[in-house]
């Protein structure tokens, strides 16, 4: 069901494709693109000297941030890569032998009992996060263009020191925020409403002990969704197929190769979100593997490097291959990464772009509470 509070979300969703699994959260990304910009708008300010900047009319910096923020990722300008320096063709991976449905029926027949939150209780979630982000010499072009920023200085790197141990490298010409892995925890009430998160790359996040998530009431849909909105939808893999294929389609009008790979991404974000409730996984995961073009890889490593076989689709109009990971042998689910697998606007074939790793969840009786910690059910 659509929001009605979100007129621009159907415009939106049929522009940009939906984001993998873990995402990186919207607050996060908020952070990064204002620091770069605000790498940007220094890199001005130095170029023009003190007569220039005197001059420059003062305005509130939120406002001229997201504008062209917002413009940049409607264009598809955002990007994130690794920076592990390896060679990018290391990351391509190979295909494996089998089909992804008779892996995924593996990892369902391995998978172990999930717990069930209570409506008082949270889900527990830390992961391991590394990329690269935001691309944004395209951005500085258009903010060029309306007078309010210019383009960036010479070629460089410059290396500065974040709040909270976090290490980035500035590169101009292009400008590229390169971060470090760094481990991020959520906290998350069953209905959305109550929840704490720690990360580092959070400008909120001033004393290093988080901040709260809570908010009112919502409606969540397929891309933004709740545990309790998971136990709402059907657990055979017809009927979530009808909704996801259904939303997909009609309300955004997307057909062929553009929906399946939509649609890929949308059963990944229900099936390896922070918990599913109890039947559920059977019907997502045999859904998934009867979507058109997924491929079962091998030879790829999540981000704790860890040996991985991945659940992939090749997306034809991007040239990105996102991918969910999971262990070989136990079959647990281990994360998300996406590859840029065709040379596209300057992206090297191979370059991995995100890569994110689940490394515990839980359910636990209060924020800011670790499994192991008192009661919960780890």
């Amino acid at each position: 069901m659509k929001r009605q509070d979100a007129p621009d979300h159907d415009e939106l969703s049929r522009l940009l494709p939906a984001p993998g699994v873990p995402v990186l959260p919207g607050d996060r990304r908020r952070v990064v693109e204002e620091f770069v910009m605000g790498e940007i708008t220094r890199e001005q300010e130095r170029a023009d000297g003190p007569a220039a900047l005197a001059a420059r009319p003062w305005r509130r910096r939120a406002p001229w941030v997201a504008i062209p923020v917002a413009a940049a990722l409607v264009a598809g300008v955002v990007t994130y890569a690794v920076t592990d320096g390896d060679d990018p063709a290391a990351h391509t991976g190979v295909v494996a032998s089998g089909t992804p449905a008779q892996f995924l029926s593996h990892v369902l027949d391995s998978a172990e009992e999930v717990p069930v939150p209570r409506a008082d209780q949270y889900i527990y979630v830390r992961q391991l996060n590394t990329f690269r982000g935001p691309t944004i010499e395209e951005m500085t072009d258009r903010t060029d263009q309306s007078g309010q920023l210019g383009q960036s200085g010479p070629a460089g790197v410059d290396t500065q020191d974040t709040p909270h141990g976090i290490t980035v490298e500035v590169e101009q010409a292009p400008m590229l925020l390169a971060v470090e892995p760094y481990e991020s925890e959520r906290w998350i009430s069953p209905d959305g409403t109550r929840g704490w998160t720690i990360d580092p790359f959070d400008e909120m996040n001033t004393d290093g002990e988080g901040r709260s998530t809570d908010q009112g009431p919502w409606e969540p849909y397929l891309e933004a969704t709740t545990y309790d909105f998971l136990a709402g939808l059907p657990t055979d893999a017809e009927g979530l197929w009808d909704r996801v294929y259904g939303e997909f389609g009609e309300r955004d009008g997307l057909t062929g190769d553009v929906l399946d790979q939509r649609a890929f991404r949308g059963f990944g974000d229900l099936a390896f979100g922070e918990l599913l409730p109890p039947g559920l996984a059977a019907g997502l995961y045999e859904a998934i593997g009867q979507v058109p073009g997924v491929q079962l890889l091998e030879g790829i490593e999540d981000a704790a490097g860890r040996a991985a076989v991945g659940v992939a689709r090749v997306d034809q109009e991007t040239g990105t291959r996102p991918t969910y990971l999971f262990d070989p042998e136990t079959y647990d689910y281990l994360g998300f990464q996406e590859v840029q697998v065709e040379t596209r606007d300057g992206v090297e074939a191979g370059t991995l772009l995100q890569n994110f790793t689940v490394l515990e969840r839980a359910v636990v009786d209060e924020v800011r509470q670790r499994p192991g910690e008192g009661g919960g059910a780890a």
